[in-house]
């Protein structure tokens, strides 16, 4: 495996953690504040982590296609499912959103 593939990893991983913050703090100020201003900033800080994760996907298969040239078989279907399960947990961060 080419030497800048586990940093293209750690860098998804960031993006990750970064999009699961930001619908977290979504959530916690729209359950904090309980006010219709909160919840327009809610919901904006959760299709904000929806828009960071799906950006981070792209990036990371963007740049796995650069480092290794399809010289290396990349672990496509992990950051696929990883990519799904953080969206099903934004998707259930907005339902809870619309819910209250």
């Amino acid at each position: 495996m080419h030497d800048a593939c586990p940093a293209n990893e750690r860098t998804y991983l960031a993006w990750l953690r970064t999009s699961l913050s930001i619908a977290a703090i979504g959530i916690a100020i729209q359950q904090l504040l309980r006010n219709t201003a909160s919840q327009v900033i809610g919901y904006v800080f959760v299709v904000l982590a929806a828009a960071f994760l799906v950006t981070a996907t792209f990036r990371y298969f963007r740049m796995m296609t650069l480092l290794t040239q399809n010289k290396f078989e990349t672990n496509r279907v992990s950051v696929i499912i990883i990519t799904a399960l953080c969206l099903i947990a934004i998707a259930a961060a907005l339902y809870a959103l619309i819910a209250t």
